[in-house]
């Protein structure tokens, strides 16, 4: 296995279309990478950070070198004050790695709110630069207008957001909505809670947190998501049929407006399956990355 990277992303062209202002400040993501052979590039959902691939880690780098980032915000990943947390802005950054890079042949991976970035780069890749995405995966991914858990919606109101903070201990958040993402909750580990609470206790965790809640559903979703159209390639949908936060009709509408695509549902299982079951995501992962 590689060692842990940084790598530095500096905005360029590569994102300019997209809809968020541009990023004038670098960010370093951090991103680690590890197997060989064609890029796969993995996105972790809202409040996660590299380690929820840690389960499925086989099957993503079985013949892949895989690039595993933490968004900005979250993990060991900068958290600025600069208010830039939505899809687009993390898009640009992801967007602006694979052109440095000369990245081809990328296959994109990504779960719940990473499965917002993953869409939204995939769509400028395909619109733009045809050719140099070559599969996707969505995993319950954040998709179309809807509603959002309470905790989310609770961070999202100005000062409320930040006094529940202060309020409930981190720990408390981040059990409060590993529960409403688990169907069966008893799966839930420790191990899991520490890893999830450490990246808010750092500088500007909270903060980060906060701004990703208010910008977690573009405003301008309804017409951007009429672009998923545009989407080719061969395409992967993963779905917990008791997903509590993104309902499964998301992905079933997912489905439906990317014509290469199918639609895997897992029985028994809620909003993050490659943690909660990840033995029922290894087998259709691993036959569609191969």
């Amino acid at each position: 296995m590689r060692s842990v990277l940084v790598a530095a992303l500096c905005v360029s062209a590569a994102g300019a279309a997209i809809q968020a202002q541009p990023v004038t400040t670098p960010v370093e993501l951090h991103v680690e990478i590890f197997g060989s052979g064609p890029p796969l590039i993995a996105l972790h959902g809202f409040g996660g950070n590299i380690y929820t691939w840690h389960a499925i880690r086989n099957e993503l780098s079985a013949g892949h070198t895989v690039y595993a980032f933490d968004l900005k915000g979250f993990g060991q990943s900068p958290k600025p004050r600069d208010g830039k947390y939505s899809v687009y802005d993390q898009s640009r950054l992801i967007l602006d790695y694979i052109a440095r890079h000369s990245l081809k042949d990328v296959t994109l991976v990504g779960h719940s709110f990473g499965g917002g970035v993953a869409l939204a780069t995939a769509v400028e890749l395909e619109e733009r630069q045809p050719g140099v995405l070559s599969k996707l995966v969505l995993l319950d991914a954040a998709s179309y207008k809807q509603s959002v858990p309470w905790y989310i919606a609770a961070l999202r109101v100005p000062i409320i957001g930040s006094l529940s903070q202060h309020v409930v201990t981190s720990r408390k958040q981040v059990k409060i909505a590993l529960e409403d993402a688990y169907y069966d909750d008893t799966r839930i580990t420790k191990k899991q809670i520490d890893a999830y609470v450490a990246p808010l206790l750092q500088p500007g965790g909270k903060y980060a947190l906060r701004e990703t809640a208010k910008q977690i559903v573009p405003k301008d979703i309804d017409a951007f998501s009429g672009r998923y159209a545009h989407i080719n390639v061969a395409t992967l949908i993963i779905w917990g049929r008791h997903d509590r936060v993104v309902p499964l009709a998301n992905g079933e509408r997912l489905s439906r407006d990317i014509a290469n695509s199918t639609l895997v549902i897992l029985e028994r299982t809620g909003h993050i399956p490659h943690e909660e079951t990840p033995d029922a995501v290894r087998k259709p992962l691993a036959d569609f990355l191969r």
